[in-house]
């Protein structure tokens, strides 16, 4: 493949070496094809007139037109940093998602507030262990009266 994108995606992945935790590269490309599928088809179609990939099967095909927005999101699932401060400055869950809302805006600028709830599904579980060991929960289990916090915060707002 001599896309440019796709020779610029892949030496982003060598170099920052995206390939080290199977998954956050099962979900970067899930959350891109997904994506490419139901909100930005006409961007990748545009991709696919420059390659001769149209003899392959469709998820094939799938996986390398959208290889550029998977190794993006790879590199953000990848720096834990921006996640932690974010967790640490945020006061509740729709800044945590405002703040990943205009991350992802940078990354994927076609229609982010798709792949917005799909990262914040992702991470759900990274949230609710933030704030039970370091944030506003830390300390909710001294007192035995309180009943259990589920792990995974689908249904729980998180206002802090």
């Amino acid at each position: 493949m001599d896309h440019p994108d796709l020779i610029a995606a892949e030496r982003t992945f060598r170099h920052l070496e995206l390939g080290r935790c199977p998954t956050n590269v099962i979900a970067a490309r899930t959350i891109a094809a997904d994506w490419a599928t139901h909100t930005a088809p006409h961007g990748v179609a545009q991709r696919l007139g420059a390659l001769s990939i149209g003899h392959l099967p469709d998820d094939v095909q799938d996986e390398i037109l959208t290889y550029p927005e998977a190794v993006s999101l790879m590199a953000l699932f990848a720096d834990g940093t921006w996640l932690h401060e974010l967790l640490r400055t945020t006061r509740g869950y729709h800044d945590i998602r405002a703040a990943i809302a205009e991350r992802i805006a940078t990354v994927i600028p076609e229609h982010p507030g798709h792949v917005t709830a799909m990262v914040m599904r992702e991470i759900r579980p990274a949230i609710a262990r933030y704030f039970h060991t370091h944030g506003a929960y830390r300390r909710y289990y001294d007192h035995p009266g309180n009943p259990a916090i589920p792990v995974w915060h689908h249904d729980v707002e998180l206002t802090i």
